[in-house]
Parts: C-alpha cells; structure tokens; sequence
C-alpha cells in the first residue's frame, strides 16, 4: 500500500468536520463491538461511517 506524502500545510487546513472525523474513526477503530464489524470491512468503509458520525456532530452542533 502507498501512502500519499503531505506537506504540512495540508494538515493545517483540516475543518472541523475533519477534526471530528478522526476522533470518529479513532473511535470506531478502537471499538468495532459498539457499531458492529461493519467498520473493519475496509478503509474506504471505516472512513466513509467515520464521516457520517461527522456530519451527525456538526448537525448536533449547529442545534444548540
């Protein structure tokens, strides 16, 4: 498997949409048993559930 090099500025401009993403995906990661095994079926699948919990966040967010 390659792996994309990014420079630094890349990473600079992550939204908080991004932010979430990965605290998801650390999650889900961590813990297949809460969200079934669904997660592990590949990386695209891990990333695209990962960004769904995302989007939820921002959504639960912009309710306050």
């Amino acid at each position: 498997m390659d792996f994309e090099v990014r420079s630094t500025d890349d990473v600079t401009n992550e939204t908080l949409r991004d932010e979430f993403a990965k605290a998801a995906l650390r999650g889900l990661l961590s813990s297949p048993h809460l969200v079934g095994q669904h997660a592990h079926e590949s990386p695209s699948q891990a990333a695209k559930l990962a960004y769904q919990y995302a989007d939820a966040m921002l959504k639960a967010r912009s309710k306050k």
